[in-house]
């Protein structure tokens, strides 16, 4: 089952029909209007109170944080992942401060919480937003190109090599 807004986005749906979608309407991915939160939380509790899931799953900062409020509502067990801290957590700022506080708030009420890199694990646990003992790191959903190198088999250099990129270029993400 998933539990994600309906966009231009899902097209599993048609490829993997057994997959059971739920949409969602209140998730407002960039808003910062707290009503609308407490709306998605609303929505989120009566959704998991109806479907009764073993487990639920959260992924990115809003889910994370109400989605766990309403897990814990719905008396569900959690677990919340986190693919990379961003924008919020990357620039010091008062967002950065209030969705600190809400992990540090909601942290209790997840199982475990995964990270994809050791160091936003670090971070979480070195600012105290989560048990250590909650805390696990996975190799995430990068490429590790010393281990994976092009091959001159498949790129001869006669030819002209082209490629798709299919990824964000973020500022950001920039070495440091």
């Amino acid at each position: 089952m998933v539990i994600a807004p309906v966009d231009e986005y899902i097209i599993y749906k048609e490829a993997y029909p057994m997959v059971k979608h739920f949409g969602v309407r209140t998730l407002d991915r960039d808003g910062m209007n707290p009503v609308k939160d407490l709306f998605l939380i609303l929505e989120l509790w009566r959704r998991y109170k109806k479907i009764k899931p073993d487990l639920i799953i959260h992924f990115t900062n809003k889910p994370n944080i109400y989605g766990t409020i309403a897990a814990k509502l719905a008396g569900i067990k959690n677990m919340s992942v986190v693919t990379g801290l961003g924008y919020t957590f990357i620039h010091n700022g008062w967002m950065q401060k209030v969705i600190t506080s809400l992990y540090k708030f909601t942290a209790r009420w997840m199982n475990s919480i995964i990270f994809e890199n050791t160091r936003d694990k670090n971070y979480f646990v070195a600012n105290h937003l989560v048990d250590a003992d909650k805390a696990l790191s996975v190799k995430g959903c990068g490429v590790d190109t010393s281990y994976y190198k092009p091959s001159e088999s498949l790129f001869p250099k006669e030819n002209k090599t082209i490629f798709t990129f299919i990824g964000r270029l973020l500022y950001d993400k920039r070495n440091k």
